[in-house]
């Protein structure tokens, strides 16, 4: 399991306000898989995947995706 802690925006107007954190919690084949994804180079593909397993938002999966990614 990977847990991944996200800033989240929650309207445009929030903006000058700190952003909210948002836990993301990607199961273990899921996360393997979106780490596949990302090694090849799909990211767009990691994104949608993270959505259909997740029920997630795009900005939420995104950040996730993105998180991922950056360990």
């Amino acid at each position: 399991m990977v847990i991944r802690l996200t800033s989240l925006w929650k309207h445009r107007s929030d903006r000058r306000q700190k952003p909210a954190l948002l836990a993301v919690i990607l199961p273990e084949p899921l996360a393997s898989e979106v780490l596949e994804l990302l090694r090849i180079g799909k990211r767009v593909e990691a994104v949608k995947l993270t959505r259909a397993r997740t029920g997630l938002g795009l900005l939420p999966a995104v950040k996730a995706v993105d998180a991922l990614a950056c360990d």
